[in-house]
């Protein structure tokens, strides 16, 4: 099952098809195009329709039996336990891997060479592939739990509408990033930013505990690095933290958020807009 910001669809054709979430934008947007972007949203609601909020203990008791059903056809997906040899392997692959990064920066030898190391592991942990007499079970019980929970099934005619309101978000939240961008004084950003933070291989949460200046190296959304806003901060909802965001500018390669009108700012090195969404930031 994915982790999405927007729902699995299945199509006319009875075939699963996800429709592709834009980035969700950190970027403040004019009068005019924040009333098109309500307006597609909108559309969106329309087309998904309204899913149930409560379940009754008979809907409920049948949610438990579709999602252990589920649960069981995942299973055969399991990677085999590893062999003695390939223990071996993934020792030797991480052992490597930790020497890569003895030094805080890699370089582009170094980035291939990890990139080639990932691709061994994941060969390491592949997955078996469902038989098609499971995966169409598999969609059935998907099927089932989305007519339990009240999900839309859309046509083809409205998945496709789905990609055209998304592509069209994606551009009006591309154009109001480009004009923050070219109205921006980057020695601002140099100046501002003291504190350094350095990320680890793997997932890193960067806690951030008070609103200040940040500079932080080594984040890498791709791994599931988190940027942890403390609830100390009196964030109630991530709603809430994008009301503070005042601009966010792509200075060259690095990615500048100005909180707080000029009060605080977070600077990701080495990341674009089109690679952060909500996946990477939590409050807690």
């Amino acid at each position: 099952m994915t982790n999405s910001l927007y729902p699995q669809m299945t199509g006319s054709n009875g075939e699963i098809s996800h429709v592709s979430p834009p980035v969700i934008p950190l970027t403040r947007l004019s009068a005019e195009d924040q009333k098109r972007v309500d307006t597609l949203n909108k559309e969106l609601d329309n087309i998904f329709g309204t899913p149930k909020e409560n379940l009754t203990d008979a809907e409920k008791k049948k949610e438990s039996e579709l999602t252990d059903a589920i649960d069981k056809i995942l299973q055969k997906t399991e990677p085999e336990p590893l062999t003695k040899v390939q223990e071996k392997q993934l020792d030797s692959i991480l052992e490597e891997i930790d020497k890569l990064f003895e030094d805080s920066q890699l370089t582009f030898d170094e980035e291939k060479k990890l990139t080639e190391l990932e691709s061994r592991l994941d060969k390491l942990f592949t997955p078996k592939v469902l038989s098609d007499a499971d995966q169409k079970e598999l969609d059935k019980l998907f099927d089932a739990l989305d007519d339990l929970y009240g999900i839309k099934k859309l046509s083809e005619a409205e998945i496709a509408r789905t990609e055209e309101i998304y592509a069209e978000l994606d551009e009006i939240y591309a154009k109001a990033n480009t004009a923050e961008h070219e109205s921006f004084d980057t020695l601002d950003i140099i100046e501002e930013c003291e504190i350094v933070s350095f990320g680890e291989f793997g997932v890193d949460s960067f806690v951030i505990n008070e609103f200040e200046n940040l500079r932080i190296e080594n984040f890498n959304p791709s791994e599931g690095d988190i940027l942890m806003f403390d609830k100390n901060l009196g964030l109630e909802s991530e709603q809430h933290l994008t009301s503070l965001v005042s601009q966010v500018i792509q200075n060259g390669e690095d990615l500048f958020i100005n909180l707080i009108g000029d009060d605080a700012s977070i600077t990701l090195t080495g990341i674009s807009l089109d690679e952060l969404s909500w996946a990477n930031v939590a409050i807690g």
